[in-house]
């Protein structure tokens, strides 16, 4: 257990952070935007008679070596110019390469010799399409700007309680609930942020089970949004509700019981101490870990004594910098009327 109160440089790392993904998802949706407005134009273009001259399937190997499949389609048309012109565009949006049955299916509606009508761009005569407005790929690409959009909004949840922790009723980014007793709660993201960090990784799922079942409709976009929220806000709703009692990851300060109950954090068990065996505090730097997972916890722990020497007790509270475990340690000194160590 690590406090995530942070220094105000990690705070404000966060935020960069966050505002960076907000402003990537919202490049990204304004350039999804921008096409599907392209799209739905291309629905008042003129259109005339053509026929489909020729349709293949080509094959796409990837750089990883993965073979894909690419529907093409040939059709002729006159245009209102009198000019016999040929096109190969079906659909304006995004044209994927998958397997080579979906490629099948595709061009099953375009027959050689069929009489289709060629929409033609007004200002470009050489410009056509056969299918215009959104696409299902559209949609898909929509369900994950959805499902990403919640993380963001979740992210933008999260910065903002940094922030708060800062504040009125946080001491070094623990949450100090009066009670009685009163006990003190290490959150790595509020409840608000939890509960949207929840719904994002669901609307994730459904976004990726658009794509993979080709699940291409607005119904898709709906149900993706549906379900992020679908998880988030009931459970947001049901922390909102819930009781606010002691977990066993908090540490407890009973001052009718006259009793310390440490938190149960890494190898320490929950232990109840008598506030009269409390003299002192100590900060102690532990390692785990090795390499580029090695980590430094500072350790706030209680200094007992039972009428002889002075022992180093359970910990209080662990945190990620020696500035906030003094800021810590100051507070609950006073609260134990002692000076820490």
């Amino acid at each position: 257990m690590i406090s995530s109160g942070m220094s105000m440089g990690k705070v404000l790392l966060m935020w960069g952070l966050t505002l960076v993904a907000l402003m990537v998802w919202a490049w990204f949706t304004l350039n999804w935007a921008g096409l599907v407005l392209e799209l739905e134009d291309a629905r008042t273009w003129p259109t005339v008679q053509g026929t489909v001259t020729d349709q293949r399937i080509t094959e796409v190997i990837g750089a990883n070596g993965r073979r894909s499949y690419r529907p093409e389609v040939r059709y002729s048309y006159v245009a209102r110019d009198g000019q016999l012109r040929v096109g190969y565009r079906v659909h304006r949006g995004i044209e994927p390469d998958k397997s080579r049955s979906w490629a099948q299916a595709r061009l099953s509606g375009f027959p050689v010799g069929k009489s289709v009508p060629v929409y033609v761009d007004p200002g470009d005569p050489g410009v056509s399409l056969l299918e215009p407005g959104i696409g299902a790929d559209e949609w898909r690409e929509a369900c994950l700007l959805v499902a990403l959009g919640l993380v963001v909004v979740a992210m933008l949840a999260n910065a903002l309680h940094l922030v708060r922790r800062r504040g009125r009723g946080y001491v070094a980014g623990v949450r100090i609930i009066p009670g009685p007793p009163v006990w003190c709660r290490q959150e790595s993201c509020g409840a608000l942020a939890g509960s949207l960090y929840a719904g994002a990784v669901v609307a994730v799922v459904v976004g990726a089970l658009a794509h993979v079942l080709d699940g291409g409709s607005v119904l898709w976009v709906l149900g993706t949004l549906a379900a992020g929220l679908g998880v988030a806000v009931p459970v947001w709703l049901v922390q909102r509700a819930l009781p606010d009692r002691p977990a066993s990851g908090d540490l407890v300060l009973d001052y009718d019981k006259e009793v310390v109950v440490t938190p149960k954090v890494f190898e320490s068990e929950s232990r109840t101490v008598p506030m009269a065996e409390v003299v002192d505090l100590v900060i102690l730097a532990v390692t785990r870990g090795s390499g580029r997972s090695r980590t430094t916890t500072q350790q706030v722990h209680l200094v007992l004594s039972d009428g002889g020497e002075r022992e180093v007790g359970p910990i209080a509270m662990g945190f990620s910098s020696v500035g906030t475990a003094r800021e810590f340690a100051k507070w609950l000194a006073g609260e134990l009327a002692l000076e820490p160590g």
